[in-house]
Formats: structure tokens, C-alpha cells, sequence
């Protein structure tokens, strides 16, 4: 095969880079999405030596004996607390806030730690951040009427990325990504097995792991255009699903399970997983207008829509 530099063959209907018939390209980092999707990124890092995360049971100690404080302590949430229902916590302070509680005994001691811990870092910018240790290292983090979470690394023994939402009660991880300000209807194209298709062939993997990359996976993305019809249409299964996942109860890890390990495979929840296929189908036929064979022919339409896209925006 005989690639140009920008990725494509001579040949229309070649089989490309993927295993799949899709002109022969290959996909590139978009730093944005190619889709007019809102912007996808990781979510805050602390560097911060455990001064400003929060455990279950210091939580428990910080609400007994310093209550003025839990205003000023978020749910933190990263990929693994997400998939697997751990429970941590942050401390999240302005400058104003800082003000106001900074002879508390309780922040006295986690600023030293704070600034310990980037005093010693060798990154002259982390050395720097150690003037103000109340405050995060990378802030990523918004007021927002929708924010939609999902894992940064995902297993590829399930079937769907699980994902979701969370309030303005939460600090998202650096190990997660996040997307605000989203409507509901984005979680619903993001849960598909078409995405899943996307992400297993186009991004990258961590041992087994799918890399849920913004700048590869989601920003490469194509969505057709979808009426306000279909959103609505989608977002109501959107709610059905992060309903029945209430309603059953347990992890996201238990409830979508391993179905394609190797070894030991656990079922996904059969409820739930119905309501993602119902979800597949709606979508699918935005897509086209007849039903797809295989895996294989969904990711060869992705590939082709990829490039009429790209080709549009040159």
C-alpha cells in the first residue's frame, strides 16, 4: 500500500491501516473535535503529596472535629474510584478560602504537606507551586449544567466504555476525562458500541486497556447530524440506562463486567445491557438507513466519514 503524507492510498476501496475498507487512511490527532462535539479533557491533578486528597475515613475525622470545613471538601473522583465506587474526597480552595481557614490546625498541617512535597519536587514549576499550596496543581475543573465522566483507561474486556455524569459537587481526576457544559445526548453517542469499535481500533491500548484519548479517539470521532428529534430520542435512553444502573445496584465494574475476557469472562447485566443495544439501534440508523452486517462495516462507515470530514475541513 502506498501512503501520501497526508495518510491515504491511490486506491478508493482498499483495505487501510484498521483491517477494514476505509480509502486507505490513517487517523491522526485532532485538537479538536471533528464533529462540533464540545471539548473533551483530563480532568484536575494535585501534585500535591497528599495534602489535598482526602480519604473515607479522614473525611469521617474532618466532618467531626472541624465541620466549618466540609464546604470546602469535594467528592474526587478518578477513573478507578469511578468504575469501582471508591470513595475520596478533595480539599478545593480559593484564595479567598484559603484566607479564611488558613490557621485552621487541620489545613495548617495538610499545607505542609503540600509544600513539602513540591519544595523537594525536581520540576522547577512544581517548586514554584509550593507558594501556594492550597491550590491545585492543574486546574481543569468548571461550573457546569452537565458533566459527563469517563474513565481515561478502559477495560477491553467490556463491551461499552462505562460513563457518566457528575455535579458540580465533584472534583474530576487527572485520571479521567471530562467534557462540561455537555448535553445528554453526547453521553449517548459515547456509549455506543459504535465508539467502542472507534476506540478499540483507533486508539491506543495500556496492556489490554483502551487509552480513551481526546485528541485521538473522541476528537476523531464522526458523528452524523442528528435532529432534535433523534437527540431526544437518545437522551431518553440515556436516562434509562443510568436508571437501570441505579436500580440494579453495584459498580460500574460488576454491572458491565468482562464479557470478552479470555479467562473467566463475567456477564454484563442483562437489563442493561438491552437498553445499550436499544440505545445501538436508534443510533445505527442515523448513521444509514439499513442495518450493518458486522463490526467490520461500521468501522469501515466510520473510516469513511472520518475522511470526508477531514477533507471538508481542508
Amino acid at each position: 500500500m502506498i501512503f501520501s503524507d497526508k495518510g491515504y492510498t491511490s486506491s478508493q476501496e482498499e483495505i487501510g491501516p484498521y483491517l477494514a475498507f476505509g480509502n486507505g487512511i490513517a487517523i491522526s490527532k485532532h485538537r479538536k473535535p471533528i464533529s462540533k462535539l464540545p471539548i473533551m479533557m483530563k480532568g484536575s491533578q494535585p501534585t500535591d503529596g497528599g495534602g489535598l486528597l482526602i480519604s473515607e475515613s479522614e473525611y469521617n475525622g474532618i466532618k467531626q472535629d472541624y465541620p466549618s470545613l466540609m464546604k470546602y471538601v469535594y467528592k474526587y473522583i478518578g477513573s478507578k474510584d469511578f468504575i469501582n465506587g471508591n470513595k475520596r474526597y478533595a480539599l478545593w480552595l480559593t484564595e479567598n478560602d484559603y484566607k479564611q481557614v488558613k490557621d485552621n490546625p487541620e489545613i495548617k498541617r495538610r499545607m505542609k504537606i503540600v509544600y513539602e512535597s513540591r519544595t523537594n519536587s525536581t520540576k522547577k514549576s512544581t517548586r514554584q507551586l509550593a507558594k501556594t499550596p492550597y491550590r491545585f496543581d492543574e486546574i481543569r475543573r468548571e461550573q457546569s449544567n452537565c458533566t459527563i465522566i469517563s474513565p481515561a483507561i478502559s477495560s477491553g474486556n467490556r463491551l461499552y466504555v462505562p460513563m457518566g455524569i457528575v455535579g458540580n459537587d465533584v472534583v474530576v481526576s487527572n485520571t479521567a476525562q471530562t467534557i462540561y457544559n455537555a448535553n445528554l445526548w453526547i453521553l449517548g453517542l459515547l456509549e455506543l458500541k459504535m465508539f467502542t469499535i472507534w476506540l478499540s481500533n483507533i486508539g491506543g491500548k495500556f496492556k489490554t486497556d483502551y487509552i480513551v484519548s481526546a485528541s485521538l479517539v473522541y476528537n476523531t470521532f464522526p458523528v452524523p447530524n442528528l435532529s432534535t428529534r433523534r437527540k431526544n430520542e437518545i437522551e431518553e435512553l440515556v436516562w434509562k440506562i443510568l436508571d437501570i444502573r441505579d436500580e440494579e445496584g453495584g459498580t460500574l465494574a460488576d454491572l458491565y463486567g468482562s464479557p470478552l475476557a479470555e479467562k473467566n469472562p463475567k456477564p454484563m447485566n442483562p437489563r442493561l445491557l438491552a437498553a445499550h443495544q436499544e440505545l445501538d439501534e436508534v443510533v445505527d440508523r442515523a448513521y444509514r438507513d439499513r442495518p450493518f452486517k458486522d463490526d467490520n462495516e461500521r468501522l469501515s462507515l466510520l473510516l469513511n466519514m472520518y475522511s470526508q470530514k477531514v477533507n471538508e475541513e481542508k
